[in-house]
């Protein structure tokens, strides 16, 4: 790991420009002040008594499971208890909230919203924010993505987290949803008609947000088995 980390010279997670002394037990301390650390600190593995294996092995089971995986079964897998497994899984998951910068600066962005919590009470997949919970996203062809929880998807709501997270006069693609003619004013806007089964025109399309939507659901309901409320989502992730 520090190989990975410092490729043979070892650098101050405090100071870059420090002169760095090795210390006993693996550790470290740089010039000004001399204050310890070693390749875990400024890492989610910082001030955490649990083995680098099994932390490896978590990362490897939330990554490469497509319904995700719960914490009751991750502490089978990794021989832990339950509440140390959901400790490291949300401390993982906080490692994908970090705020990057505004999407659009090199790639196109996609953008689509979508409606989380199963069924409604009378059966049907319907839009409805009394029974679900809304979510709009954006994603960078090839770049980071970014979803917020919304009370609902109108043009007021939307539009500043668009204009927040989207780089002004970038290419964004959306489908015919009203909530996005207002775009054409700041950014060069492409509509992908999905009501005239149109899905791909050229190297315009939604399909990416789109895939993050099925990768999303099939986590929460394969992995929980609930019905998500606004609440319960923003816990989670």
């Amino acid at each position: 790991m520090e190989f990975k980390r410092w490729n043979g010279k070892v650098i101050s997670p405090y100071d870059a420009n420090s002169k760095v002394y090795p210390c006993k037990n693996n550790q470290y301390k740089y010039q000004k002040p001399r204050k310890l650390f070693n390749v875990k600190t400024c890492t989610l593995f910082a001030n955490s008594k649990i083995g680098l294996t099994k932390w490896f092995e978590t990362i490897y089971y939330i990554t490469a499971m497509k319904k995700g995986i719960a914490s009751c079964q991750l502490a089978k897998d990794i021989n832990v208890t339950q509440k140390l497994a959901w400790f490291m899984l949300h401390r993982i998951r906080k490692c994908f909230s970090i705020k990057t910068e505004q999407l659009g600066y090199d790639n196109p962005v996609a953008m689509d919203e979508t409606f989380v919590g199963g069924k409604s009470k009378n059966g049907t997949q319907d839009r409805s924010t009394k029974h679900k919970t809304p979510v709009w996203g954006a994603v960078e062809r090839k770049g980071n993505l970014i979803a917020r929880v919304v009370p609902n998807t109108q043009k007021y709501t939307l539009m500043p987290h668009i204009e927040e997270n989207v780089k002004e006069d970038c290419y964004v693609m959306t489908d015919e949803c009203g909530a996005y003619k207002w775009l054409y004013k700041n950014y060069i806007h492409y509509v992908i008609k999905h009501k005239q089964k149109q899905y791909v025109d050229g190297k315009v399309h939604t399909n990416t947000i789109e895939d993050f939507w099925s990768f999303l659901k099939r986590g929460l309901f394969g992995t929980y088995h609930l019905t998500i409320n606004e609440k319960a989502f923003a816990k989670i992730y």
